[in-house]
């Protein structure tokens, strides 16, 4: 009876699956239905791929309970029944996780079409039905700015991090870092290497707030970043069919709640290896783009089958566009500058030069001189030394509520509170630090050299040990009752001509570490007596500074009057000064000789890229080159922050490349990529579909730094600090959780009252005169409450001013608008507005003296 029941559920549970598949294959496609509004994720409780499973499974449970009821009849097999029952149990829960596929969010996809211009979409957008349904199904602009340079790495970091490459570390696709001293390919495993990838991806940021991600492909996904890989992912593989990428996500996407991804990344290589073979106006590129459409639509009839289609939030997008490229469009480096053999071009669009001998670079490092100084004990010693009390108020408002932030290999930390010690970096610590050690030292302080003081570096000199001991102690008490310390880990010890017995010194009862050297003010000190060391650290320093000259000393055409005067200067004084009162031996002599004589005949290889850039300069009267320094570059790029960045560049007019020689010009044929991210042809896509993105809209373009705000927000999750602004894309968001809150003014502007000075003494200076009603009528002005120029210049308000009690009036200038602090006598705010630029052009006819005069709006860089 048992068998015949337990079969005839086995009979009905493959029936109804049968059905169920049946009913899956008769599914009528995505692209066939109409666009439909999705104003909250309709997430399947149950998956039908899985039915089979579940029927099953219920089957199996059936027929164990039947075995139970059978055994509980028979008196003789108590055992049994008990084991029964613990199977049914552990039965009954893995079939609640095979048949409960329950989505706590939507799911979010995102995908990479590589190299998409954003021009394909109005050429050939009625040939992609997918990708055309897709958007004007969901939201989308009419492009997606990238960063520069315009490549495939750098863009795809970008927009999983937020931050634009300086800042991320993946400044192109080839680089190189000095500190790794190491070359950086897409093509070699150095790519791996965690160190070169900086910023917060977002598949960490899911994985950091408790939920998973599966990557299959995106660059550095594959890379420990942060100590962490992905839950799921895929070593970049090119040979993997494209159908095979989609159902592995679909699969990923099938599996139980504990397994399942929440965030996923998808990556197709087309049709950038189109673009870049045959060119973006090529038959085959557009052959490519109707294979990609179809392995999109393949993705979106998955998710229908899967009953996920209104469920998951799907994101495509593309990193860059491309450009038709030709060798009659290529300028070479070698035509304007004869001497190349201590340089090489990196080839492009966005070129750069860099040497072909890379140097060393050497790094000083600060000791943190002021980050103890209780801001209490500060104030004290401003006014005990006399600092008046307005100007200790001034610097109090400059401390208060100071916040900042700490930068790190992997990003930034949130904003935190700082509440000790004196500002990094400012003018004015060194003076407060002064005016604290003044007073603190007050005490202990002797005539030299008994005890010597400068900044953190403090020697106590005494002839006895006892004498040392009772001197710092008492230079600990005076530190402790100012909120300070002697670090006793920091703290050594050390004895000239030791004799037998002298014993150790101890602060508070701990024994202070003994050392045979020490430095002092960057010196060596021996307790033998010698100097060997100290000798070998000036060599080193001579060198440092005969680098940092060496573009002098290396010119040949700078006179060797010059180069005797530079020398003397710079690199003589880094290595001999102060040993005039050491005793050297006649071998460290020597070796001090040896030292210079290799700085004046060694030809260290330098590249003047100050006079290479000049040189390239404005050679041709139709240069496509304009070649520029880092630190020149126009700001917009944000590409100069970053040692991986060489310093000279050649900026490209659109169309054309850059090489050393034509022989290293990569594309003469098909298309390239990597020129200014405002071209048109450089412009990418992005489209947004799905429960979590506004229904058939059409926003204004933004920059790709923007999209990582946009994921996060999507997964309802906070974001990592980033270049984009949190909330930018607000629009785009059916509901966005996040809402951008400005803090309130604090300090409101006051009245200026006019002052009117009278000249005592001119200088000998030739200035136009005023009367006194033009003097007043400037100072009317000036105070005017009235909007005069403040729909110009402050279109949005004025800045808030967050300082407490800060006195300060708006001041109308003839072209801008200063917040003038009587504090600091000085502006705290200035707001002006630029008008838009023309560019004067004089066209000459083919008859000798006449010219048309046009004005022209601005094209490329300015």
């Amino acid at each position: 009876m048992v068998a015949l029941i337990t079969l005839l559920a086995i009979i009905l549970a493959v029936i109804f699956a049968r059905k169920q598949h049946s009913d899956v294959k008769g599914v009528k496609p995505w692209l066939e239905d109409e666009c439909e509004e999705i104003q909250t994720p309709q997430c399947p409780e149950r998956v039908s791929h899985k039915t089979t499973q579940c029927m099953l499974c219920v089957c199996a449970c059936v027929c164990v309970c039947m075995c139970v009821v059978c055994c509980m009849c028979c008196v003789y097999v108590c055992v049994f029944v008990c084991v029964c029952c613990v199977y049914v149990v552990c039965m009954l829960c893995v079939c609640v996780s095979v048949c409960m596929y329950v989505f706590s969010k939507a799911p979010l996809l995102l995908i990479s079409l590589d190299g998409f211009r954003a021009g394909y979409l109005d050429l050939y957008g009625d040939r992609l039905p997918t990708i055309k349904k897709l958007r004007e199904c969901g939201t989308s602009p009419p492009y997606m700015r990238p960063v520069y340079p315009t490549k495939t790495f750098p863009n795809h970091y970008t927009i999983v991090t937020g931050l634009y490459p300086e800042s991320h570390g993946i400044v192109d696709n080839k680089m190189y870092d000095v500190h790794l001293n190491a070359h950086f390919s897409v093509k070699t495993d150095e790519k791996f290497n965690p160190a070169w990838y900086q910023g917060e991806p977002v598949w960490i940021t899911a994985m950091e707030n408790n939920l998973k991600s599966g990557t299959f492909f995106w660059p550095g996904s594959d890379v420990l970043i942060k100590g962490r890989y992905p839950n799921l992912y895929k070593f970049f593989d090119k040979s993997i069919p494209f159908e095979e990428r989609v159902t592995t996500v679909l699969k990923w996407l099938n599996l139980t709640q504990s397994e399942r991804p929440d965030f996923y990344t998808l990556y197709l290589e087309e049709p950038d290896r189109s673009g870049h073979i045959y060119g973006p106006n090529s038959n085959k590129v557009f052959q490519a783009l109707v294979t990609v459409d179809r392995i999109i639509g393949m993705l979106m009839d998955g998710l229908k089958q899967q009953n996920l289609h209104k469920c998951v939030n799907v994101v495509l997008l593309s990193d860059h566009g491309m450009e038709e490229a030709s060798c009659k469009k290529a300028a070479y480096v070698s035509s304007y500058q004869k001497d190349t053999d201590d340089f090489t071009v990196i080839q492009g669009a966005a070129a750069r030069v860099r040497p072909k001998r890379l140097p060393e670079d050497f790094f000083t490092y600060l000791e943190k001189a002021y980050d103890r100084v209780p801001r209490e004990e500060l104030w004290y010693c401003m006014r005990k030394s006399g600092v008046t009390e307005k100007y200790v108020r001034v610097v109090q408002d400059m401390y208060e509520r100071s916040r900042t932030v700490v930068r790190c290999a992997v990003g930034q930390t949130e904003e935190f509170n700082v509440e000790v010690g004196l500002h990094q970096g400012s003018a004015l610590s060194p003076f407060l630090f002064a005016i604290v050690m003044d007073q603190l030292s007050e005490e202990v302080r002797q005539e030299s050299p008994w005890t010597m003081m400068f900044a953190d570096d403090i020697v106590i000199c005494s002839e006895s040990r006892e004498q040392v001991e009772e001197n710092l102690e008492r230079w600990r008490f005076a530190l402790e009752r100012r909120g300070m310390k002697v670090s006793g880990s920091k703290t050594e010890y050390m004895c000239v001509n030791e004799r037998e017995g002298s014993g150790t010194v101890r602060l508070q009862g701990e024994e202070v570490k003994k050392v045979q050297e020490f430095k002092y003010l960057g010196s060596t000190v021996q307790s033998n007596g010698e100097c060997g060391k100290e000798v070998k650290k000036r060599v080193q320093a001579g060198w440092n500074g005969w680098r940092k000259v060496s573009g002098v000393l290396c010119d040949q055409k700078i006179s060797a009057r010059i180069k005797g005067k530079v020398y003397r200067t710079v690199v003589r004084p880094a290595m001999l000064y102060g040993l005039e009162t050491v005793s050297l031996r006649k071998r460290q002599e020597s070796e001090l000789e040896v030292a210079e004589l290799k700085m004046l005949s060694v030809q260290y290889l330098y590249i003047n890229y100050e006079e290479l850039m000049k040189n390239l300069s404005c050679r041709a009267r139709d240069q496509p080159m304009k070649p520029y320094l880092t630190e020149h570059l126009p700001k917009r790029f944000h590409f100069a922050n970053n040692v991986r960045i060489e310093r000279g560049h050649l900026y490209m007019s659109p169309e054309w490349q850059a090489a050393l020689n034509p022989y290293e010009v990569k594309y003469c044929s098909g298309g390239f990529h990597g020129s200014d991210n405002t071209f048109t042809n450089m412009q990418a896509i992005f489209i947004g579909y799905g429960p979590g993105l506004k229904y058939r809209t059409t926003v204004a373009p933004f920059e790709n730094i923007e999209v990582y705000n946009l994921l996060c927000d999507l997964l309802e999750i906070p974001p990592a600090p980033n270049n984009g602004t949190h909330g930018s894309l607000n629009h785009l968001l059916r509901n966005p959780p996040y809402h951008p809150v400005h803090p309130p003014e604090i300090s409101s502007a006051s009245v200026c009252s006019p002052t009117i000075l009278s000249l005592k003494d001119d200088r000998g200076c030739s200035c136009k005169l005023y009367n006194k009603s033009q003097v007043e009528n400037f100072n009317r002005h000036l105070i005017s409450s009235k909007p005069i120029d403040k729909h110009l210049h402050l279109p949005y308000g004025a800045p808030r001013v967050l300082q407490e009690r800060a006195d300060y009036c708006i001041l109308q200038h003839v072209s801008y608008i200063t917040g003038y602090s009587k504090d600091i006598l000085m502006p705290l705010w200035v707001a002006y507005s630029l008008e838009p630029l023309v560019c004067v052009c004089v066209c000459e006819r083919e008859r000798a003296g006449s010219s048309v005069l046009g004005v022209e709006e601005p094209d490329g860089l300015w």
